[in-house]
């Protein structure tokens, strides 16, 4: 202590170090920053490849929550699964953070989604391009067959009955 937590954030640039890109001045940006560099905090310094800028359609707090969640869907469904036209995808929690990015870049990248979810976010989940299937009504095990990828950010029993649908 005094420790600053946070990783993700979002806020307009005040100003750029030497160096840096000036035109971020004046921009909204949202960031993941270093580790041992706090967020939840009213300035932050780092560097500017760290600050993406973000549309006007986002509040700060949507942007806010985007960078560690995307950067783990991202590196998930692009890297490590390399994802692909054709496959099928599970993704458990498919309306959370990390899910529901996971479902649309699966969806963009052209795989078949299924996606596990509450009773109460089944609309949402379809409204993202998947097949819901809820947890608290059916078991996702019983449902779904011959996939090529699971995403399980619950773990436990989930991740061991996942094994069963993979092909």
């Amino acid at each position: 202590f005094p420790v600053i937590t946070g990783r993700d954030g979002a806020g307009e640039v005040i100003a750029v170090g030497k160096g840096a890109n000036p035109s971020l001045v004046g921009k909204r940006v949202c960031f993941l920053a270093p580790r041992g560099v706090g967020t939840w905090c009213e300035k932050i310094a780092l560097p500017d490849s760290e600050a993406v800028p973000f549309p006007d359609s986002l509040s700060f707090d949507e942007a806010a929550s985007l960078p560690l969640a995307a950067i783990s869907a991202w590196i998930a469904i692009a890297r490590t699964a390399n994802v692909a036209p054709g496959m099928r995808v599970l993704i458990h929690a498919a309306a959370g953070g990390i899910g529901s990015l996971a479902v649309q870049l699966a969806r963009i990248r052209g795989a078949e989604v299924i996606g596990t979810c509450s009773h109460a976010n089944v609309d949402f989940v379809r409204s993202l391009g998947a097949e819901a299937i809820p947890y608290d009504k059916t078991q996702f095990d019983e449902a779904v067959r011959d996939v090529d990828v699971v995403l399980d950010v619950i773990g436990g029993d989930v991740h061991r009955r996942s094994y069963g649908v993979l092909k």
